[in-house]
């Protein structure tokens, strides 16, 4: 008897599910009247399985999607296989087209997009073998892998690059050896997978007005080998690891380099950052183990204030920084672990060297800051192990916090010059550093700030000028050998 009753219970469930037309499904609700699916709500539509949607027991009746304002995103799987379904209404309150999010629609004949969309995820139509016409807005800038694979649309398309809207979508058809491709001017993102495996593809310029190009847009471009780069502030761009990679052009009005967007870029042996680069991300072309020269003419640039930046972090190769004559700026995490550097020459007009800018950087042997520095972050020189000579000429410089160490673990420095027009030597700016061996403090300083050559064992006798006058807490303190002030 038990066994009955529970058996009718299953079944009246399973009854019920499929009798149910409405209900509540996330932020939203839904409501199913004589073919027609009407969703509302204020708020994103939950991802769902395949085949799980809660109308899932009525798709092959659902002929009319009509979506209102207010919903945020169209869910995973939410519509796949409506196979009925003829039109569909989307607000322009709607940002994202989820995954497989209308697949499989086979009687979809047209969809229109609307203005507001800015994503559309992989297979979102995909399998909409009639679907043939596809209005796709200027606000999409991001379309995922096979967004719209087996339509009549992209049937319809001819060979070559395939645009869809703003967005270029795919190569289709045969690629031609050795091939080299413009984008249209007006583009605004590159789709994932545009380009995969595509080995002919041996140069592409990017224009001006590209704001995205999806992480594995050029995946397995193995003989891609020029780069012209013109994406003024694009958010997100890789060419990572396209190793054949020898030029990149960066163009003159480029603003932004977006993270990774170089790395491991190995095949590249020079780079010019030119003067209008105002952002560089982190790891733009860290790894880039061959690049011997860097030209770096951005005049103030900056990088992500949370995270490593590293922006050239362990290319090992590099031996040559030329800065242009315009820069004030070198940016947080620049050349770090770049152990090929011996010299750096920092020019007249820096005024600003980031944190952690040369950290690690194990073969520099020689630095020269310049009069016009006005500021030096933590860390900048820190663990520099073979550094031997600083030659030290800021007239007033300031560092980065009370405690900030620019030379800690430097402790095989020698000499550290200090020039003429010196008036002040920040606090903990020697701290945690065994040298220099020997220390001149020519006439015109005026302060030397806490515990600037703290823990300095190296130092035997101090030459302190009357112009000193100030001497902050410990700024000798635990200078061991120090026999002579």
């Amino acid at each position: 008897m038990k066994r009955l009753i529970i058996t009718m219970v299953c079944f009246l469930t399973v009854i019920i599910s499929m009798a149910q037309t409405n209900g509540i499904t996330g932020d939203l609700n839904w409501n199913l009247n004589n073919g027609i699916l009407t969703i509302n709500g204020n708020g994103n539509m939950p991802n769902y399985s395949y085949g799980s949607a809660p109308w899932n027991n009525h798709r092959s009746e659902i002929n009319t999607i009509v979506i209102n304002d207010g919903v945020k995103n169209i869910g995973y799987s939410a519509f796949s296989s409506c196979i009925s379904l003829l039109n569909i209404t989307i607000p322009n309150s709607v940002t994202k087209i989820g995954l497989y999010a209308f697949s499989r629609c086979q009687n979809l004949t047209s969809i229109t997009i609307p203005n507001g969309v800015i994503t559309i995820e992989d297979h979102a139509f995909s399998e909409c073998n009639n679907l043939e016409t596809i209005i796709i807005p200027n606000s999409v800038v991001d379309i995922d892998y096979n967004a719209f694979y087996e339509t009549a649309w992209l049937n319809n398309q001819a060979d070559g690059v395939v645009y869809a809207g703003k967005v270029l979508y795919t190569y289709k058809g045969i690629m031609p050896e050795n091939t080299v491709i413009e984008v249209q001017d007006g583009i605004l993102g590159i789709a994932n997978f545009a380009f995969s495996e595509r080995t002919e593809l041996i140069s592409i310029t990017i224009p001006e007005s590209v704001m995205r190009i999806n992480s594995q847009a050029f995946l397995g471009c193995t003989n891609l080998k020029t780069v012209y780069y013109n994406a003024i502030n694009a958010e997100v761009a890789s060419f990572s690891p396209c190793s054949a990679i020898s030029e990149v052009i960066i163009g003159e009005n480029v603003q932004t380099i977006p993270n990774q967007i170089f790395r491991f870029c190995v095949g590249l042996k020079a780079i010019t950052i030119p003067e209008s680069v105002n952002f560089i991300g982190d790891n733009a072309f860290a790894y880039c183990e061959n690049i011997v020269i860097v030209n770096f003419n951005a005049i103030s640039c900056t990088t992500n204030e949370i995270g490593s930046s590293q922006i050239f972090f362990q290319c090992h190769a590099l031996k040559t920084i030329n800065f242009g004559n315009s820069v004030k700026k070198i940016p947080r995490g620049s050349f770090s672990d770049c152990n090929g550097l011996k010299s750096v020459l920092i020019p007249e007009g820096v005024e600003n060297i980031g944190k952690d800018a040369f950290y690690n950087c194990e073969g520099l042997n020689t630095l020269t800051i310049p009069s016009t520095v006005t500021f030096i972050g933590d860390g900048a020189f820190q663990s520099c192990k073979n550094l031997s000579t600083v030659n030290y000429n800021a007239i007033d410089c300031s560092i980065e916090a009370s405690n900030s160490c620019i030379f800690k673990f430097c402790n095989s420095i020698k000499a550290f010059n200090i020039g003429k027009s010196v008036k002040k030597i920040p606090p903990y700016f020697f701290s945690v550093c065994e040298g220099p061996e020997s220390l001149l403090i020519p006439k015109g300083v005026s302060s030397i700030g806490d515990q600037a050559f703290y823990g300095c064992v190296k130092i035997p006798e101090i030459t302190i000028p009357e112009s000193v006058v100030f001497i902050g807490s410990l700024a000798f303190g635990n200078c061991t050998n120090l026999s002579s002030i």
